[in-house]
């Protein structure tokens, strides 16, 4: 996906290749394998509402945490 938006002229324009192509191909493809993922959550594991909550937070911390950082720095050179 940061191929396919990167070929914005607000982000410079780059072209990288054919990659950047199948951008709306690869949100569907995510929205798939997350409807597997989450099947998979709901019927194997968090057999409460507490545990569910906990473990949903636990997954979500460790990708919010770095992405957060990365768009800081990112901005920061961007400026």
């Amino acid at each position: 996906m940061v191929l396919y938006h990167a070929r914005y002229l607000e982000f410079g324009g780059l072209v990288f290749g054919v990659g950047y192509r199948y951008g709306w191909d690869a949100v569907k493809v995510f929205f798939v394998l997350s409807g597997f993922v989450i099947a998979y959550v709901a019927e194997t594991k968090s057999n409460s509402l507490p545990l569910f909550f906990r473990d949903r937070l636990s997954r979500l911390y460790s990708v919010v945490v770095p992405a957060i950082l990365v768009t800081c720095i990112a901005d920061s050179l961007g400026h």
